[in-house]
């Protein structure tokens, strides 16, 4: 008679046991469920095109831990870069070329959404901000 694996109840035979194809076939498929479940999606990358709208939600495909924020922006007459980092606490790291403004302090994480809020900074017409998603 086999004994079993302590954790995914796995058979273990003895020198002398009979065993079946059924038994590895069991096996399998218990083995191929638990890799299945680690199968989730931890990193996610994309970007959006700005359309000048002062609010605006980008659907990710999971809820992360934290998302990074990069791209390019106009502030009056200056072209500007900022990177942000924020996570669904508020948390968040902000660097830009520009000295002061609203970017990155109008993005918000909340579940599986980046939510945008402030054209001038995040989301000026035809430029392309781009985010990394981390679960």
């Amino acid at each position: 008679m086999a004994n079993y694996t302590e954790h995914y109840q796995l058979h273990q035979w003895e020198g002398s046991d009979p065993f079946l194809r059924t038994d590895f076939n069991e096996d399998f498929q218990k083995i191929d469920e638990a890799l299945g479940g680690l199968a989730v999606e931890r990193i996610a990358q994309g970007s959006y095109v700005g359309d000048g709208t002062n609010d605006r939600t980008i659907q990710l495909p999971f809820s992360p831990e934290f998302v990074i924020v990069f791209g390019h922006y106009c502030s009056g007459p200056y072209d500007n870069y900022m990177l942000s980092i924020i996570t669904e606490e508020d948390n968040r790291f902000i660097a830009s070329s520009d000295c002061g403004g609203g970017l990155g302090y109008n993005l918000l994480l909340k579940d599986d959404t980046l939510e945008v809020k402030n054209a001038s900074y995040n989301n000026t017409t035809g430029k392309i901000v781009r985010y990394i998603a981390i679960h």
